[in-house]
């Protein structure tokens, strides 16, 4: 069942990274988080100079050494301790339309 789109506001998120804050806005809470989950992959790669698919299949498994043992000095499982710390606690938030938000 898909979820039903609030049409009375936006959903907002931020993130500081990379020198810059990263700012979105969507329909729906996950919406905002896919699409920033995506442009930090993507820009990571790119100024790491690393295959964006090769972090995106590190987030599911991270790298592993000959012996089996997670590889602590493969980019890719370098990238996971960032990317997971990024998103701790990066969330969207949903503002109302005509409410005044105080922050």
């Amino acid at each position: 069942m898909a979820k039903k789109k609030n049409t009375n506001g936006v959903w907002k998120m931020e993130l500081d990274r990379f020198g810059y804050t990263l700012v979105v806005l969507g329909q729906t809470k996950e919406e905002c988080d896919a699409a920033m989950r995506e442009e930090y992959i993507k820009a990571y790669a790119q100024w790491n100079e690393l295959n964006e698919d090769a972090l995106r299949a590190a987030l599911i498994s991270p790298v592993l050494n000959e012996d089996g043992t997670v590889d602590g000095y493969a980019p890719e499982n370098e990238f996971r301790s960032y990317y997971e710390s990024a998103f701790e606690d990066a969330v969207p938030r949903f503002y109302e339309f005509g409410k005044v938000e105080w922050q």
